[in-house]
C-alpha cells in the first residue's frame, strides 16, 4: 500500500488583490507613480522624466512579480512585493544616467542640425550613477510601499491550522 505525504498546513497565506481590483490597482499605481511627479510639478520636464522612470520601474517590477505568481510563488508578505519593485527601481536608476546623456546628445543634435555631432564622454554617465541611486532607491522604496499597501491585502486569518507532530513528521 502506497503511503501518501501528509498535508502540511500553509502557515503564511499569499497576499490578495484588494477588491475590486479594477478600482484599487489603478488607484495604487496612480498614487505610487504620481507622488514624485507631483513634488516636481513646478518643472514639467522633470515631472515627465520622473513619471517615465516610475512607469518603467513598475513595468519591470510587476512583470517579475507576475512571473513569480505564474510559477506558483505568489507574494506572502508586503516585503516580497517591495523587493521586486525596489530591485526594478535600482535597475532603472542605474540605466537613467545613460538615457539622460543620450537625450542631451539628441537634443543638441536637433537644436543645431548643421553643427558637428555633440558627444559626451562615457564618464559623464558613470559619474551620475551614485546620485541617481541616492535619489532613485528611496523613491522606489516609498512608491513600492504605497503600491503594496493600497493594492494588496493580507487575507483574513482564521485560526492557525492545528497539525500534530505525527502529521508533519511521518
Amino acid at each position: 500500500m502506497a503511503r501518501t505525504a501528509p498535508h502540511v498546513p500553509e502557515l503564511i497565506p499569499p497576499l490578495k488583490w484588494r477588491g475590486p481590483a479594477l478600482i484599487w490597482t489603478p488607484l495604487a499605481l496612480a498614487l505610487a507613480i504620481g507622488w514624485p511627479a507631483l513634488l516636481l510639478s513646478s518643472n514639467a520636464t522633470m515631472a515627465r522624466g520622473v513619471g517615465a522612470a516610475g512607469v518603467l520601474t513598475f513595468v519591470l517590477g510587476l512583470s517579475t512579480l507576475g512571473i513569480a505568481w505564474a510559477q506558483g510563488k505568489p507574494p506572502r508578505t508586503h516585503r516580497d512585493v517591495l523587493v521586486h519593485l525596489v530591485v526594478a527601481g535600482a535597475l532603472v536608476s542605474l540605466a537613467a544616467p545613460f538615457a539622460m546623456v543620450w537625450l542631451i546628445e539628441a537634443a543638441a543634435a536637433q537644436r543645431n542640425p548643421g553643427a558637428e555631432e555633440v558627444s559626451l564622454p562615457l564618464s559623464a554617465s558613470f559619474s551620475m550613477i551614485p546620485l541617481m541611486l541616492l535619489v532613485g532607491l528611496p523613491t522606489a522604496f516609498i512608491s513600492a510601499l504605497v503600491f503594496a499597501m493600497v493594492a494588496l491585502v493580507k487575507p483574513p486569518r482564521g485560526r492557525p491550522a492545528q497539525a500534530s507532530e505525527r502529521e508533519l513528521f511521518p
